[in-house]
């Protein structure tokens, strides 16, 4: 028996259902990493510059991404 699952159609329920379980995977793994940066940022003042910077570059990126996609989606 083959099972084509490219043919099959999902409710719109469980499509929302699995959309919400990936997406709730991102906050679950950035808590470490937002305790480390937090750990780092205490550390001195050498290491809150550089954290300081990596969210500088973050939003950096965010605002070129943002500009990016609204050229393209017009």
């Amino acid at each position: 028996m083959f099972l084509n699952l490219a043919r099959i159609q999902m409710p719109v329920c469980a499509l929302t259902s699995i959309a919400h379980r990936v997406t709730g995977i991102f906050p679950a793994l950035g808590v470490p990493f937002t305790i480390y940066l937090l750990d780092l940022s205490l550390q001195g003042p050498q290491s809150y510059a550089r954290v300081t910077g990596f969210f500088v570059g973050l939003m950096a990126m965010g605002v070129w991404m943002m500009r990016i996609l609204s050229t393209v989606r017009g």
